[in-house]
């Protein structure tokens, strides 16, 4: 996702109200879903959270990304986040 974005030329301004020339990375991207599933499950660490719960979270940050950014990328799983961390 965040290479998709970089190359689109999108950046985190979409997602401010004030403008922001800050690239979308990784660790952005891990930050925004760990961000929103504490605001949704109010839980110190995501892996207190169920796969329901992960996949919920999972489909706000897309709706989200989608809205603000215009446009529709699959969000990471947590799966695929924890492969790329373990190959990385």
């Amino acid at each position: 996702m965040e290479g998709h974005c970089w190359e689109r030329g999108l950046t985190l301004e979409a997602l401010f109200k004030e403008p922001a020339d800050i690239p979308i990375t990784r660790e952005y991207l891990k930050d925004f879903f760990r961000k929103t599933a504490d605001l949704m499950y109010h839980k110190d660490s995501t892996t207190q959270l169920t796969k329901k719960q992960l996949g919920e979270v999972q489909k706000v940050c897309e709706r989200e990304f989608a809205k603000r950014l215009d446009c529709d990328i699959p969000f990471p799983s947590l799966e695929t986040l924890i492969e790329f961390d373990k190959n990385n």
